[in-house]
């Protein structure tokens, strides 16, 4: 008769430790992946965010009429205010639109603008937006460190300077806060056929 060979108690218990270790290291591998992961998506989601705010404005302010002004609001330089030209059927200029970008007063985070009616929620999760003129060789406001404390756009140097950071979320420690940069030069200039409305009190 064979003899039927029996595990020992130290022998199993030396099996599901080993088995243990094994899938613990695969639960921490998959658990770092799925971090990783999810940090990804939310850096993505955090810069598509920053992305269509920046198009947004650039495409906006690529249509602006110089001859209307573009004023960037002061001391904070986080708004902005143009006018779009508006025309009839025929293309003749019959008067302009006020678009004002800035942050929402009720949530630091919040981007709103307003085309000619009511506000609007631009964008979401958004650490700072900065608005700066100039940046041209021989303009008046032009440094040896670029232009971010000017706040005037002159016929001289029709340039507007865009900066978009993201709100960061779960941040690590080392881990810096990044910005999203475009420059706009203002190159139409209508003949402004009507009275531009200025903003009402504390719409600007």
């Amino acid at each position: 008769m064979k003899k039927i060979r029996s595990y020992t108690l130290v022998e199993v218990m030396a099996v599901l430790l080993i088995f243990t270790i094994l899938f613990g290291a695969l639960l921490s591998v998959l658990l770092t992946s799925d971090l990783s992961w999810r940090k990804g998506q939310e850096k993505l989601q955090e810069q598509q965010q920053a992305r269509i705010l920046l198009n947004n404005i650039v495409r906006l302010l690529r249509q602006a009429n110089f001859q209307s002004g573009i004023t960037i609001g002061t001391p904070e330089q986080d708004r902005i205010l143009f006018y779009l030209p508006v025309f009839d059927a025929q293309g003749i200029e019959t008067g302009a639109t006020m678009v004002i970008f800035k942050p929402d007063p009720n949530n630091s985070k919040q981007i709103i603008f307003k085309n000619g009616g009511d506000w609007i929620p631009a964008a979401q999760d958004i650490a700072s937006l900065k608005f700066s003129a100039g940046g041209c060789a021989g303009c008046s406001c032009f440094s040896g460190t670029g232009c971010d404390s000017c706040t005037t756009v002159t016929d001289a140097c029709r340039v507007v300077k865009i900066e978009v950071t993201p709100e960061i979320k779960n941040k690590g420690p080392e881990e810096k806060n990044y910005s999203l940069v475009s420059y706009v030069t203002i190159r139409n200039y209508f003949s402004t056929a009507s009275v531009i409305e200025p903003p009402a009190e504390g719409e600007f």
